[in-house]
């Protein structure tokens, strides 16, 4: 830690949230958006080789990515929401119930028992941007020389599903193999969010501001299985990697007293108080889902998806507490700087155990019914940060910012789906859906000097429509999403009562975005066909495709074929000229023996 003159500490440095001096891109290109979704798919297809990526998984980014190019924001969710963000094409669409339909990629994240209902071998994608999305917090920046409503704006961020199936075993008498493997990226949370607020005393002409910026991801990758154990029933079971990161920046410029200055006629801030933080995390765990679908009939199905909890494998973070301080009234003038960081911290991100159960209804091809009810764990308060050590020198403590959850907790939650489709000429599916993504956040104290998460329950609905073809299998759509509850916001006069740091305030929040997903049966056929023109030669030791001598040789083949049809062409036709001769021959001859 390095100071400057003598150490000045003011109460408003531990009242006010503090935000960040860099921003980012509010828009992204194609060139930008591609190399983003790429990596999430790549793993799925690389044993393949390059031409896989370039030719297929690049193809399907590229549709997906061109369409939503102009839809900046993205769909969100945080530690205490679960249902935010839906995945997969008929689940997107219906509101998440798809625990009980479960027969389509996103089985993996839903119910991986359903993937023995996957038709074919099938590579399938979707992503999710953001059109509006706003959180507002009233009064939510609280100082002397004014209040504001904080609200908080999404920025760019691609949330993607993507997945691999791949169906195996002894065929049945229709044809079709009993099981299938899959292997999957999943990104079912992702936030980031930006507070830029600035206060301005009318009268005086003074203004303080603040930069929050906060990003959270958290990403699946692993292997799923579902097996067929009769007609009617089968199993599965995901094995997941999930990684969280966490980054949180504050920064802000404060002002701690005030003069008027009787020669200039103005008010003037001569002490001033400037801090910026920066706190990072990353945590991995071990995640598994165990999945069952039971059929009793053609036209019902009962699925059940059961979580425990995480297994936390590493986790690490690190703080920066970098802050300043002017005092121009003092005798005489002083300044003083330091900065404060602590590394290899502990970093806590617990996830609760899940159960889902759904059901649908089918009656005809036409037309499906389904109804989903999910289940959350509650988890023990935890540190987000872990607890840094002080400053062996000044005994300072590094924060991570005002504006950000050192300890939390989850109570247990219920959410509920339900969710509609409808065929139209064989090939237009439309479907609607309404769900709930409720909070698992305690209830929020009505004063308090330790920041909390908001709790705002949210209730959502969603429409799609799809094509089908031989070829083609893709579906767009869109969902919008309300929410009314408590949070905290800054109390003006904190620093008289330290317990009242922060005070409950009313907050909402509103987001609608658009999603696409599909090109299954595309890329199922093309999956075969880069099975037979790369996987096949490489496992012979040929190193190369054959396709080229293959078609030669089929070439080849018909050529022949063609010559002989064309040479016994030509014996047929002298067989009937020889024929034709001994036929007049012998007529000659009847003719001259009277």
């Amino acid at each position: 830690m390095l100071e400057l003159g003598p150490t000045a500490e003011t109460p408003w440095l531990s009242r006010v949230a503090r935000g960040t001096k860099r921003t980012m891109n509010a828009r992204r290109s194609v060139l930008r958006l591609v190399p983003r979704l790429v990596p999430g798919l790549r793993p799925l297809v690389e044993p393949f080789g390059p031409r896989v990526v370039s030719r297929g998984v690049a193809w399907a980014t590229l549709v997906v990515a061109s369409i939503s190019l102009s839809l900046p924001g993205v769909a969100r969710a945080d530690e205490t929401h679960d249902q935010t963000f839906l995945v997969g094409e008929r689940a997107l669409g219906m509101g998440g119930a798809s625990t009980g339909v479960a027969d389509e990629p996103s089985a993996v994240y839903y119910n991986p028992a359903g993937l023995v209902l996957v038709p074919a071998d099938a590579l399938a994608a979707n992503l999710s941007i953001n059109a509006f999305d706003r959180r507002v917090v009233e009064d939510g920046y609280g100082s002397p020389i004014g209040t504001r409503d904080l609200r908080a704006t999404s920025r760019p961020g691609i949330p993607i599903f993507a997945s691999t199936v791949k169906r195996f075993g002894r065929r049945d008498a229709y044809g079709r193999r009993p099981h299938a493997f899959a292997f999957s990226t999943v990104t079912p949370t992702q936030v980031r969010l930006r507070w830029d607020v600035t206060a301005r005393d009318d009268a005086t002409g003074v203004s303080e501001t603040l930069l929050v910026e906060h990003e959270r991801r958290v990403t699946f990758f692993g292997p799923s299985i579902g097996l067929r154990l009769r007609d009617d029933l089968a199993i599965g079971l995901s094995a997941f990697l999930v990684t969280t990161r966490l980054r949180h920046s504050e920064d802000s410029t404060i002002v701690t007293d005030l003069r008027f200055d009787p020669e200039l006629g103005v008010f003037r801030n001569d002490t001033l108080s400037v801090r910026d933080t920066l706190a990072k995390l990353t945590t991995r765990h071990a995640l598994v889902r165990i999945g069952a679908l039971w059929m009793p009939t053609a036209a019902w199905r009962v699925g059940l998806m059961f979580q425990p909890p995480g297994i936390e494998l590493t986790d690490t973070a690190s703080i920066r507490d970098r802050r300043s301080f002017a005092d121009l009234l003092a005798e005489p003038p002083y300044a003083t700087y330091s900065l404060t960081e602590a590394r290899g911290l502990s970093a806590a991100q617990p996830i609760p155990w899940e159960l889902r159960v759904g059901a649908s209804w089918a009656p005809s091809d036409a037309i499906t019914v389904a109804f989903d009810v999910s289940a959350y764990g509650r988890t023990k308060r935890a540190r987000t940060f872990g607890s840094p050590e002080p400053d062996p020198i000044t005994g300072a403590v590094p924060q991570p910012g005002d504006y950000v959850v050192q300890s939390w907790r989850r109570r247990a939650n219920v959410n509920v789906s339900l969710g509609f489709e409808g065929v139209a000429a064989e090939r237009v599916p439309l479907r609607f859906g309404v769900f709930t993504d409720r909070s698992a956040a305690p209830d929020v104290p009505e004063e308090t000097n330790v920041f909390a998460h908001p709790q705002v329950n949210r209730y959502g609905a969603s429409f799609s429509v799809g094509y089908r073809s031989e070829r083609y299998d893709l579906s767009v759509g869109t969902a919008v999403l309300y929410g009314r509850g408590d949070a905290l916001r800054t109390n003006p006069f904190g620093p008289d009562d330290p317990s009242s740091t922060y005070l409950r305030a009313n907050a909402t929040e509103r987001a609608v975005y658009f999603f696409l997903s599909g090109a299954r049966q595309a890329a199922s056929r093309y999956a075969r066909e880069v099975v037979r023109e790369r996987v096949m030669p490489w496992v012979r030791g040929d190193g190369e495709p054959e396709t080229a001598t293959a078609t030669e040789s089929e070439s080849e083949t018909e050529t022949e074929s063609e010559t002989a049809t064309e040479s016994e062409s030509e014996t047929e036709t002298e067989s009937e000229t020889e024929t034709e001769s001994a036929t007049e021959t012998e007529t000659e001859s009847a003719t001259e023996t009277p």
